[in-house]
């Protein structure tokens, strides 16, 4: 069971401000660090815009994940989903997407399939915080 501590509040420069908090999950283990609000000056900071998919690409060979440096071959060969797909003979791999806006301003979304475990060692590998929990 995932429990979070009282947060302590200390102000940033120019509006911004970060919660220290305390998380500890059986898959993750304890985690304390801090987490950052996002506060801008009257403008939209880019990951509160509005955003609109314009194209979704994916379906590459499936030849083309052996070219992929670690950890990034491993943790995608782990997936139940390239799993699936080599079983079937599939010549191809949705584990590999990316996603364009609408708005050519805004930046482009890669995403990867990856198995379970190796999804939280890239977390590590990145040092990557959890921004939402369900």
């Amino acid at each position: 069971m995932d429990f979070v501590d009282q947060p302590s509040v200390m102000r940033l420069p120019r509006g911004q401000f970060t919660k220290r908090i305390r998380i500890s999950s059986p898959e993750q283990g304890a985690y304390e660090g801090e987490t950052a609000e996002r506060k801008g000056k009257g403008r939209t900071m880019p990951p509160d815009e509005k955003r609109e998919m314009k194209y979704m690409f994916t379906d590459a060979p499936a030849s083309n994940v052996s070219t992929l440096p670690e950890p990034f071959r491993k943790a995608i060969e782990n997936s139940r989903l390239w799993q699936w797909e080599r079983q079937q003979g599939m010549e191809n791999t949705g584990c590999l997407a990316s996603l364009f806006p609408k708005d050519v301003a805004q930046d482009v979304s890669f995403t990867i399939w990856c198995g379970h475990d190796d999804g939280y060692h890239l977390n590590s590998v990145f040092g990557m915080r959890r921004a939402i929990a369900n």
